[in-house]
């Protein structure tokens, strides 16, 4: 067998970089790609949103300290994601590695939402923004 026949066949390497260069996927699935990623952000912005005027308004925490509580979150979020990525790339378990982690996620995160949106009564402000 021609090696030369390999290494230049339909299936080398620098066959398949010319046809991925060339193609274009068509307008509609990059509108699909886009628009579903739209929707995970616009429910995103909306939970952000109503948690900055339930604190704010109807618990009436300072607006000052709701947005520093918002800020270290997403501070604490960005330093902690590489960290459980790393950990959920490595886990090997009986449902995989993604779903295990959103198993064992479902009840810390329906615990600590409720626990959002029930701040105990009588809380100072600083007590409001432990929380």
């Amino acid at each position: 067998m021609d090696v030369s026949s390999v290494s230049n066949g339909p299936y080398s390497s620098a066959a398949r970089t010319r046809c991925l260069m060339h193609e274009r996927a068509p307008f509609h699935i990059k509108a699909l790609h886009g628009f579903t990623g739209s929707v995970g952000n616009l429910v995103f912005v909306v939970f952000e949103l109503f948690v900055l005027f339930f604190y704010q308004r109807v618990v009436g925490l300072d607006g000052r300290l709701v947005g520093l509580a918002i800020f270290i979150s997403l501070v604490v979020d960005a330093l902690t994601d590489p960290v459980i990525g790393d950990w959920s790339d490595r886990l090997r378990a009986r449902f995989g590695r993604r779903h295990t982690m959103m198993f064992g996620s479902v009840l810390p995160m329906g615990l600590f939402f409720f626990l959002q949106f029930t701040p105990p009564a009588g809380l100072s402000q600083q007590g409001l923004f432990l929380w």
